[in-house]
Formats: structure tokens, sequence, C-alpha cells
């Protein structure tokens, strides 16, 4: 994921971990890379699937 984001491993690790939160840009980025809006992004409600 952050070879795709053009990233380091270590930077994508603190947002993982909530060590750091990620720039507006990296999370337009993100989600272009998953194919869904921002919002879904940072939402905590999040779908299962049955």
């Amino acid at each position: 994921m952050a070879k795709a984001l053009g990233i380091t491993r270590a930077r994508y690790s603190k947002y993982e971990y909530g060590q750091a939160e990620p720039p507006f840009e990296l999370l337009v980025n993100m989600s272009a890379y998953f194919g869904v809006g921002v919002d879904d992004l940072l939402s905590s409600d999040v779908a299962k699937n049955s």
C-alpha cells in the first residue's frame, strides 16, 4: 500500500496505528486506490458482508 501511495512503509505504519494522521491529499489518493469516497475512508461505520 505504501508503495502505491508513494510513501515509506514507516510513514504508512504510523497512519495504520494512529500515531499520525495522513494529509488530505493522501486521503484522496487512498480513496482513488480503493474506489471509494474520502468520507467512506473516514467513516467509523463499517458495513459487514454477510
